[in-house]
C-alpha cells in the first residue's frame, strides 16, 4: 500500500492526541530509560533544532535525518529507513 493511501484512510479521530491540553514531552522524554531512535524528516513534523533540544532532554536518545521524505518516512525513504533502524538495533548489541 502506497503511503497517499494510507494518509488517506486514517481516521480524524488519530489527530485527538494533538488536541490540548497535551502532555508535557520534556518530563516524558527526560524519563525514558531506555535508547531512543529518533528519526525525523528534512520535510517533516520534527525540526533538527527540535531533535537537538530532545537529545539534551536524553543522552540515551540518537536522531537521524532522512532527506527526501515527508512524515511518512518509512515509506517515502524505506531504504534509508531501515539501514537506519538496523544501525540503531546493531549499536545496541554492540
Amino acid at each position: 500500500m502506497r503511503a497517499s493511501d494510507i494518509r488517506i484512510k486514517t481516521q480524524l479521530t488519530a489527530f485527538a492526541v494533538l488536541t490540548p491540553p497535551n502532555p508535557d514531552y520534556h518530563q516524558l522524554v527526560s524519563c525514558i530509560s531506555v535508547p531512543i531512535l529518533l528519526l525525523i524528516a528534512d520535510k517533516g513534523v520534527v525540526s533538527l533544532e527540535r531533535a537537538r533540544e530532545l537529545q539534551i532532554l536524553n543522552l540515551r536518545l540518537r536522531s537521524e535525518q532522512i532527506p527526501h521524505a515527508g512524515h511518512g518516512v518509512p515509506y517515502d525513504q524505506p531504504d534509508h529507513f531501515a539501514a537506519a533502524v538496523s544501525s540503531f538495533l546493531k549499536s545496541l548489541v554492540a
